[in-house]
C-alpha cells in the first residue's frame, strides 16, 4: 500500500506500469487519473495547492486501510500532488488491485 503527497510531477503511464507489475493473484486492476483542468468559459492559468503532508499522509492511510478492509484489495497506490499545477497536468492518481474486477472499482471510488 503505498500514498505519496508530493510537489514533483509524476508519469500516470509509468506509475499504472510499476504498479501492474507486481499484480500477484489480481483479477482487476483500475486507475483513476485527476488532471487540472481549465475550460474556455472559466479559464484557469494555475492552482496552487496548499497542503499540510504529515496529516494528509494519516488521513489518507485510515481511508486506504479502510478501503482494503472493505473491498479485499491487494494493493493500492494514492498519489496526491500540491503546490503549483497547470492545465492538463495530473493532479491526483489511485490504483487499486483485487481479486475481482468489481472490487477494484468500488475500491478506487472509495479511495476517491
Amino acid at each position: 500500500m503505498t500514498i505519496r503527497i508530493q510537489t514533483v510531477a509524476f508519469d500516470p503511464g509509468a506509475e499504472l506500469t510499476a504498479f501492474i507489475a507486481a499484480a500477484s493473484g489480481a483479477g482487476g486492476a483500475v486507475t483513476f487519473t485527476g488532471l487540472v483542468r481549465s475550460q474556455p468559459d472559466a479559464p484557469v492559468a494555475a492552482l496552487t495547492l496548499d497542503c499540510y503532508p504529515e496529516l494528509a499522509q494519516t488521513q489518507l492511510a485510515a481511508i486506504e486501510a479502510d478501503a482494503v478492509a472493505r473491498f479485499g484489495l491487494l494493493a493500492t497506490t494514492v498519489i496526491h500532488r500540491y503546490g503549483r499545477l497547470v492545465p492538463g497536468e495530473p493532479i491526483v492518481q489511485v490504483m487499486t488491485l483485487a481479486p475481482h474486477r468489481r472490487a477494484a472499482f468500488l475500491g478506487a471510488e472509495f479511495l476517491m
